[in-house]
């Protein structure tokens, strides 16, 4: 799963350079227009498959430093809201849509280890007539591929010690690795 902070940042970097307000699904809503992200999904890529590398650490051959990607994909729906007009929730929809489609934005989210991807390339109209109004309301589905970086330093195995039992008779080997 996506930490909450890397995902916190992609969407207040959004609300700021769009003006669109956005909120987590669970949040108080305040006025309209406005837009609510929600986690749908989780993919977390089997531990097999994830990628390791291994180096001498630089200025200290006794060290090895360890790196392990883990990668995952979530998805989240974007959903834009508002009650006077579609055509309101429609423009909150595509500003945030194109947001995505800046190279300064990619970069930022680069930045962020997140990649992302469109689910669909369509804003679908999910408006609904309640209580004798409609709650005019638009959205789309993207997924966001994570890879978290673990780095962790482990001292070199430079020889191992083998101890043979012959009967009553022990004797001791080291071999240099």
């Amino acid at each position: 799963m996506i930490p909450g902070a890397v995902v916190e940042a992609i969407f207040q970097r959004i609300q700021s350079d769009t003006s669109v307000v956005l909120l987590r699904f669970d949040e108080q809503q305040s006025s309209y227009p406005l837009g609510v992200y929600r986690s749908t999904s989780c993919l977390v890529e089997s531990v097999y498959r994830n990628i390791q590398t291994r180096a001498e650490k630089v200025g200290d051959p006794t060290t090895v430093v360890q790196t392990r990607f883990e990668k995952y994909q979530d998805t989240y729906s974007l959903n834009f809201f508002d009650t006077q007009s579609l055509e309101n929730a429609r423009v909150a929809a595509l500003t945030v849509f194109h947001w995505f489609g800046s190279p300064d934005n990619r970069s930022f989210c680069e930045e962020n280890s997140i990649v992302p991807r469109f689910v669909g390339t369509n804003i679908q109209d999910k408006s609904i007539f309640q209580s004798s109004t409609w709650l005019y309301q638009v959205g789309f589905d993207i997924r966001f591929d994570y890879t978290f970086e673990y780095t962790e330093e482990i001292e070199i195995i430079s020889k191992i010690q083998i101890t043979e039992e012959f009967g009553s008779h022990n004797e001791n080997l080291e071999v240099e690795v």
